[in-house]
Order: C-alpha cells, then sequence, then structure tokens
C-alpha cells in the first residue's frame, strides 16, 4: 500500500488523515461505501471520473484542485527519481550527472495519468451495473 500519495489510494489515505478521519467517517462524510474506500486506499481499486467529482466537491474542493495533487504527486516522484539519479551517478559511480528533461515531463505526466486512467478504467463494472449488482458480485 502506498501512503507516499504518489497515488490516487495515498492521496485519499492523506486527506482522511488530514482530517482526523476513520475510513468510516470519510465514507459518510463523502457519500462513497466503506469497502470502495478502503480498496481505492490499498490501491486495489480505483475511481471513475464522477466518484472522484463527487468526493472533491464533498472535501470542499474543485475537480482542479483534485488534479493539481495528482500533478504534486508526480513533480514529487520526479524531484525524488532526480535526487536518486543523482546520488547514484556521482557517489557510487562517480560519473558527471546530466539531468533529463524526459525524467520530468514523464514524472508529471505519470502523476496526472495515474489518477486520471486509473479512476477512469478501474472501476468500469461499478458504474456499468446497478449498486445491488455490484453488492452480489455481478
Amino acid at each position: 500500500m502506498n501512503r507516499s500519495g504518489s497515488t490516487l489510494g495515498g492521496l485519499i489515505h492523506r486527506l482522511r488523515r488530514r482530517n482526523g478521519w476513520t475510513l468510516r467517517q470519510m465514507s459518510d462524510e463523502v457519500g462513497i461505501p466503506l469497502s470502495t474506500l478502503a480498496k481505492v486506499e490499498a490501491d486495489k481499486l480505483s475511481l471513475t471520473y464522477d466518484k472522484l467529482q463527487q468526493l472533491s466537491s464533498r472535501l470542499g474542493m474543485t475537480m482542479a484542485e483534485f488534479l493539481a495533487l495528482g500533478l504534486l504527486a508526480g513533480t514529487l516522484a520526479a524531484v525524488g527519481a532526480a535526487s536518486i539519479g543523482y546520488l547514484v551517478a556521482t557517489r557510487i559511480f562517480n560519473l558527471d550527472y546530466v539531468p533529463g528533461v524526459a525524467l520530468w515531463l514523464g514524472g508529471l505526466l505519470a502523476g496526472a495519468a495515474v489518477v486520471g486512467i486509473s479512476g477512469t478504467l478501474a472501476v468500469r463494472s461499478v458504474v456499468d451495473h446497478s449498486p445491488a449488482a455490484t453488492l452480489r458480485g455481478a
């Protein structure tokens, strides 16, 4: 389980902890079932665009703010990767370090893509079925 915030589950976890909520309290607050939130936080499930909008609006955030957090997570991932690359190149292999633009662009795009694409694709069956069918496991 990724608690760093670089995945949707990590981001949900950090938002929940910041507000001092249990999973049940967050579920009640945002109107998303407890089992769904638990799976999302464990990075075993993602949310559709509609559910992301519901989550962000119930938390008093706009969708743009929520996606900006994904971009921030991507930026932090790129900074971490660049820092590790620098340390490995200069300290371990005694090489000159030349930072690449691809790493930074890739980190930003990956952060946005993880939040957007996984939310759209991962729970498509939940959107396509009625709540009763989803609960029965259809």
